[in-house]
């Protein structure tokens, strides 16, 4: 599992339940990918993809 496709479903899910990055990753993320990736690497890499976004 790559870090990228982490950071897109993440943030394709927090524009489909209007909700930030923080409350997706804490509610719905599951337990083996928060094992694998930090919130911290995962909002950087959201970051770099989605420069223009803005926080729910």
């Amino acid at each position: 599992m790559e870090i990228d496709n982490v950071a897109k479903v993440v943030h394709e899910m927090a524009q489909m339940f209007e909700k930030s990055y923080w409350m997706i990753w804490n509610e719905y993320t599951h337990p083996a990918i928060t094992e694998q990736f930090s919130f911290e690497e995962v909002s950087e890499c959201l970051d770099y993809m989605y420069p223009d976004r803005e926080d729910i």
